[in-house]
């Protein structure tokens, strides 16, 4: 797991990227998400991205998005409710999600089109 830092909506936020399996399979169940810290999934291609939200005691957002580098365009969102195996599916194809919290997405008006500008490359 690496840290990038960046900002969606021009508000900063401090993401976690996951680069092992260990970690795309734990998510949040090994990094609390709270204010504005959140988890980035790279798939690398093209996929339905199915996600969970089990043993984890607070709403997610997931945000969806197709292939980028530095910056990207909210395509889809979807809240994952608390301590729920779902699945929950993309329904269509992306490259990269993002998990932040349901409270600060709501606060901050976080939805579909907003940008994310990282600091760094994925």
């Amino acid at each position: 797991m690496r840290q990038v830092t960046g900002s969606i909506n021009t508000i900063p936020v401090t993401i976690q990227v996951l680069e092992t399996l260990v970690e795309f399979r734990e998510g949040a169940r090994i990094f609390e998400i709270k204010h504005n810290n959140g988890l980035l999934f790279n798939f690398g291609k093209p996929q339905v991205l199915l996600m969970e939200n089990s043993n984890v005691p607070y709403d997610l957002k997931v945000l969806y998005f197709h292939k980028f580098s530095k910056y990207g365009i909210v395509d889809r969102v979807e809240t994952m409710k608390a301590n729920t195996y779902g699945p929950y599916s993309s329904i269509y194809f992306y490259d990269v999600c993002l998990e932040l919290s349901d409270d600060f997405c709501a606060k901050n008006k976080i939805g579909v089109g907003s940008i994310l500008t990282l600091n760094d490359s994925l």
